[in-house]
């Protein structure tokens, strides 16, 4: 008997999740990656994610929903944490708030979002590592492929994990001083 890995049976579980949603353009599984724009159009209906507001195809909130299986490493009733099915280093997992939001501005739950430290921090701990990124993107232009807040907490061992290319540019201290006033009237 063929044995299919477990994250293709995911793959597997999401298609037919999203084409049972009618998701305008089917998607041929072996084609797929779990982190195709195509899986996370998002529906115009609501419904209810740990008692907040969520969108019906959001991959995350189905996972908090207990719709789709999820390694969860760590549950509250704010917080949710589970391995990512595509790591880049052992340990590799995700921490998300239960209430769904696309961007980080849009979380309203604060109490969330200071919970995601600390569990990170003890997840961290837990996985006995000296050495890991914490990454949270907001929007697909910043790299953000599944459109509810995550952080990702990714241990850096030896070669594995996260790499960086950081492009830096090069701003006058007259700049610098006139984007922290900007910031420092925005800040409410």
């Amino acid at each position: 008997m063929l044995q299919i890995p477990f994250f293709l049976n995911i793959r597997i579980l999401i298609k037919q999740l999203y084409d049972s949603a009618h998701v305008t353009k089917k998607i041929a599984v072996k084609s797929t990656t779990f982190r195709n724009d195509q899986h996370f159009k998002k529906s115009r209906q609501s419904e209810t994610c740990g008692g907040e507001e969520t969108m019906t195809d959001c991959i995350f909130c189905k996972i908090v929903n207990g719709e789709i299986p999820a390694h969860k490493i760590y549950e509250s009733e704010h917080v949710l944490a589970f391995l990512d099915i595509e790591p880049l280093s052992r340990g590799h997992c995700l921490i998300i708030p239960k209430q769904h939001a696309e961007k980080l501005h849009h979380v309203t739950d604060e109490s969330a979002l200071r919970e995601i430290l600390v569990v990170a921090k003890k997840i961290a701990h837990a996985l006995k590592v000296e050495n890991y990124n914490i990454l949270q993107n907001n929007g697909r232009p910043a790299h953000q492929f599944v459109p509810h807040v995550h952080f990702h907490l990714i241990p850096k061992i030896n070669d594995e994990g996260l790499g960086l290319i950081w492009k830096a540019n090069k701003v006058s201290q007259d700049e610098l001083a006139q984007v922290a006033t900007e910031i420092k009237e925005n800040l409410s």
